[in-house]
């Protein structure tokens, strides 16, 4: 690219960023109120109408509106100058961040690619790009799109090793990936190479290796369709720290106390489980430890669960878990696999299986069971968080690593479905509601076909904080 060409990119970039730093994003559709706007913009403005052909007009109504904020108008200007000159770099980069503010982040990243295309070696149009691909909307892929931005951030570092912006444009990147530890040593050396640079210390700041702690208290009301149990109650008591981003701790008691009919009387059966949680991850890769134990009224030995799930994540999380549990009358295996797709910022999917088995003290080892699962997950705000979880196959004794939780010892597990909202009130105060039912079967090794039915309601509230660890 000549010099001409590139002070004439950075003289865009200038104008453009200047604007969009002055005015805010506005949804799209909004338009200027063409009384209320700036007399040099009604000045250009009126140039460009009185020589619609004449490219200059037009491209200085594309930048002053833009130092102005006035994006209609600059959009209007760089799209007039595009319609007299056709495709160029020039017009394409400048009417990337009219579109940005004006909430049209799909126009404004075909856009900033057009301009990479044509002008392949600009760093400038590159590092736009980049940013474009930063802003998303609910309905686009947050998670796709910073993976796009970093590579395009590398790409224009590569064309421009000096591009301070770049670098601190890929630092903000690789934060909101999840990866302090990497984006803290960028913000660190651009630091080291200019005290100057204004966003590396807000971004040191935001890097910082941060603690987190909260506890959880949720209340269970069961139901059942069987003739033995009729109803029962639980609840769960939970609390973590976590540390640095990377090292978790978590304990969790969850009680049971379950009505059943034995030979026409009613007795009252208590299920009582302790677990245990360490895990270790960063930026979207981690391992966990799990542990349970186990002390139901109906057995005389304390009864271990022992497991562990492994995670990783390029743009989809990929997972594995394991464990064995260790019962009064058997022993249980389970293997599992699992997949979590983004779709959008606001949609996910996930599917996974678990393969389990159960092994009698007395009686021949039963059929590996396969067990199927899908959910979708809904964050249509900020503050509001919908799962819908839908399972079916056959589960001897499951865990959910997630709750953690033991599901039918005896039983086997047939499928079931479950919805859970989950809405935070304030910055540190979350309700959470759900219900699940969950299809038995019959207990291993019975000829019995039947299927009877576990209705869950669950409602809880959740507390946590945070803050930054000092250096």
């Amino acid at each position: 690219m000549t010099d001409d060409k590139r002070s004439t990119s950075a003289w865009i970039i200038v104008i453009v960023l200047m604007g969009a730093v002055s005015a805010p994003a506005r949804p799209a559709g909004a338009q200027d109120d063409p009384a209320s706007l700036p007399a040099a913009v009604t000045q250009a403005l009126a140039e460009l109408q009185a020589y619609p052909q004449d490219y200059g007009a037009a491209r200085r109504l594309g930048e002053v509106a833009a130092t102005w904020g006035a994006w209609e108008q600059s959009l209007q200007g760089w799209t007039q100058a595009e319609a007299l000159s056709g495709a160029s770099w020039e017009t394409a980069m400048g009417k990337v961040t009219p579109l940005l503010q004006l909430g049209r982040v799909t126009q404004a990243r075909a856009a900033a690619r057009e301009a990479t295309v044509l002008a392949p070696e600009s760093s400038d149009a590159w590092r736009l790009l980049a940013w474009s691909r930063r802003q998303s909307t609910r309905w686009q892929t947050g998670t796709w799109a910073r993976l796009g931005a970093a590579s395009a951030y590398r790409t224009a570092l590569r064309l421009d090793p000096g591009d301070a912006s770049a670098a601190c444009g890929l630092a903000w990147t690789i934060l909101g990936m999840g990866d302090r530890v990497r984006a803290s040593q960028a913000f660190t050396a651009l630091l080291a190479q200019d005290a100057d640079v204004a966003c590396a210390g807000p971004g040191v700041e935001a890097a910082a290796p941060r603690w987190r702690t909260g506890g959880a208290f949720w209340l269970s009301g069961y139901a059942y369709s069987n003739s033995t149990r009729s109803a029962g109650v639980g609840g769960v008591l939970q609390g973590w720290v976590s540390l640095g981003d990377l090292v978790t701790l978590e304990l969790t008691g969850r009680l049971l106390a379950i009505q059943s009919t034995v030979d026409a009387t009613k007795v009252t059966g208590t299920q009582g489980e302790l677990w245990g949680r360490l895990g270790v991850a960063h930026a979207g890769h981690g391992v966990e430890a799990l542990v349970g134990l186990l002390d139901r009224s109906s057995r005389d030995v304390t009864e271990t669960v022992l497991g562990g799930r492994a995670w990783a994540t390029v743009g989809v999380t990929l997972r594995a878990e394991a464990a064995i549990s260790t019962f009064d009358d058997g022993r249980a295996a389970l293997i599992g696999a699992g997949i979590r797709v983004p779709v959008f910022s606001l949609l996910s999917v996930d599917a996974a299986v678990q393969f389990t088995r159960w092994f009698p003290e007395t009686e021949a080892t039963t059929d590996v069971g396969a067990m199927l699962q899908g959910s979708v997950l809904l964050t249509p705000t900020d503050r509001l968080d919908i799962t819908l979880t839908g399972r079916g196959g056959v589960g001897w004794a499951p865990i959910r690593f997630d709750e953690p939780a033991i599901w039918n010892t005896a039983e086997r597990q047939l499928g079931g479905a479950a919805l859970t909202v989950s809405g935070r009130l304030t910055p540190w105060l979350s309700l959470r509601g759900g219900y699940e039912a969950v299809a038995l079967g019959a207990a291993a090794n019975t000829t019995s076909s039947g299927t009877s039915w576990t209705h869950v309601f669950t409602i809880g509230v959740t507390v946590d904080t945070s803050g930054s660890i000092k250096r």
